[in-house]
């Protein structure tokens, strides 16, 4: 019968020793006036799948324990009214007989508002007044994505295989960068050669006429507008383009520009050459390279030039070099304010031919046969 008995209680004890495994204890306390706090509420929950697998009470000392039957990682809870909850992350071993957690303090509500830090999130999409404002980390594009891609991105937006961005039907013929033109007019200038994760925020309204601009006058003609935010450690950079063409017989053309931009300034470089007579500024290059134009205090006064007459009326196969320097400064301790724009531009144009006549006269009893040839060559320079 002894033997029977002492097999029971061997087996009693086996069966305690598999089920728990450890021990968690520690001790909550008020953090101001250092009291224990008495029925504050203790769980303990699985990391993995976060099931509740204990729950317990502190006593009047403000201490609590918990059996736990498994090993692995937990997570610990701690609440009680009118506290700021605890959590806590605690490792459960094998071989763990007690573990203590020491004491926790828990903070009043009043106290952790007191403290809080509250950071702002940005929507995707903000209206501020009559501007339209884009948040370029809300949409996907991917690495080395310009301002282009990241604009087709755009809700309401299209953009065409030229370029040429739409917005609900209507053309926007104007991109700016931090309310500045990009080296001139071309809104291509700035959405192919600005760089996606460089844009702090794309802003989208309307733009008044240049009579109401003036006048001050609403005159309710408007057109869409874009204005590209740049990051504060964005805004230098330089970006460049170069084409050629020949036909590899006797005609050619080239074209090459550099620009280089900082907060503070601009500078470009324009060099172009060919044999076609097809190959002078554009609209857009005009604009950056030919009109000399100087700001102060926002006021600006603007120096017009001649009509090119270079390719006009030109007799022989011409020869033309074209270049062109630009820079935009700005100064001042409102340099937001005081600025200026440079502008030079050289062109020559070399041309070469041979003029042959051949005059036939016919009498009633002879033929005369006359033949003048001229060979000439011509050069033009301009400055502007």
């Amino acid at each position: 019968m002894k033997q029977v008995i002492v097999f029971f209680i061997s087996f009693l004890f086996s069966n305690f020793n598999q089920e728990v495994k450890g021990q968690v204890v520690g001790m909550v306390r008020d953090s101001i006036e250092n009291r224990k706090i008495y029925k504050a509420s203790v769980c303990i929950i699985r990391a993995k799948d976060s099931a509740l697998i204990s729950f317990t009470r502190t006593d009047s000392l403000g201490k609590f324990k918990i059996i736990i039957k498994d090993s692995g990682i937990f997570l610990l809870r701690i609440t009680f009214p009118e506290y700021a909850p605890i959590n806590d992350t605690i490792n459960i071993s094998q071989s763990s007989v007690v573990t203590n957690l020491g004491t926790y303090s828990l903070l009043t509500k009043i106290h952790v508002l007191n403290e809080v830090i509250v950071r702002q999130s940005y929507s995707a999409i903000r209206f501020k007044n009559d501007t339209t404002e884009f948040n370029p980390d809300s949409f996907k594009v991917r690495p080395g994505a310009t301002a282009e891609d990241l604009i087709k991105k755009f809700p309401g937006f299209t953009v065409d295989r030229n370029g040429i961005i739409t917005f609900q039907g209507q053309n926007i013929t104007s991109v700016l960068v931090d309310g500045e033109e990009f080296f001139g007019n071309d809104p291509t200038m700035a959405t192919k050669n600005i760089n996606a994760v460089d844009i702090k925020k794309v802003q989208l309204y309307d733009k008044k006429s240049l009579n109401a601009t003036i006048t001050g006058i609403d005159d309710g003609v408007t057109k869409k507008q874009l204005n590209l935010v740049l990051k504060e450690e964005a805004k230098k950079g330089y970006f460049g383009k170069v084409e050629a063409g020949t036909d590899a017989k006797r005609f050619y053309q080239g074209k090459a520009t550099a620009n280089q931009f900082t907060s503070l300034s601009k500078k470009g470089i324009y060099s172009a050459f060919d044999n076609t007579g097809q190959n002078d500024m554009n609209y857009y290059e005009e604009n950056d390279y030919s009109e000399r134009i100087a700001l102060y205090d926002g006021n600006s006064v603007g120096f017009s030039t001649p009509q090119d007459e270079f390719s006009s009326d030109v007799i022989g196969l011409p020869e033309n070099v074209s270049t062109a320097l630009m820079l935009n400064q700005k100064y001042g301790v409102n340099a937001l304010k005081n600025s200026t724009v440079n502008n030079y531009a050289y062109k020559k144009q070399s041309t070469v031919g041979k003029e042959e006549n051949i005059t036939t006269f016919i009498l009633p009893d002879s033929v005369f046969i006359s033949k003048r040839e001229r060979n000439f060559s011509a050069d033009k320079f301009k400055h502007f």
